[in-house]
């Protein structure tokens, strides 16, 4: 038995595959473009709600040696909010204090409070860590901080944080 070698056969074939490989790369470099025009910080506006998350499980937060000497156990639970959850929202008072407000997945709000070092400066200094007012209640929470004159913010996308001076 012989076999015919068929040329145009063998030369379609090799056409089909070099064109389906173009058209995968194609599709490969796409994905990797908008992949890499993602942003580090995702703010996303609502009538209601400013939903605020970054570097969540990145930078895994720990409560300062005050925060823990003052809230204890409740300092832990804000900082393990934010490694699980994220920032829900972040509100500044002046422009050096900030409250990066966690939701807790049974509704609490926790409160991680971080100085600005300075005022255009992307390093920021934990300064407490615990669940604000009456159990953390979303309106008691934002009540108090309105009575602190605080406005909702963003903070640099490329922001380090410190916890008693140490990057974690």
């Amino acid at each position: 038995m012989t076999m015919k070698f068929e040329f145009r056969q063998v030369m379609f074939a090799i056409t089909i595959t070099f064109l389906a490989l173009i058209a995968l790369a194609g599709v490969i470099a796409a994905s990797l473009s908008r992949m890499m025009n993602t942003p580090d910080t995702i703010n996303i506006n609502t009538a209601k709600d400013q939903a605020v998350s970054w570097w969540v499980n990145q930078q895994r937060l720990t409560p300062n040696k005050h925060a823990v000497e003052m809230h204890s156990a409740d300092a832990w639970r804000a900082t393990d909010c934010y490694n699980r959850n994220g920032t829900w929202r972040i509100y500044r008072v002046g422009n050096q204090e900030f409250h990066f407000l966690c939701r807790d997945d049974d509704g609490s709000i926790r409160d991680t409070i971080w100085n600005r070092r300075t005022n255009k400066s992307r390093e920021f200094d934990m300064v407490n860590a615990f669940t604000p007012q009456e159990y953390g209640i979303e309106k008691d929470v934002l009540r108090w901080l309105s009575r602190k004159q605080a406005q909702q913010a963003s903070v640099p996308h490329d922001i380090i944080l410190f916890i008693d001076g140490v990057a974690p």
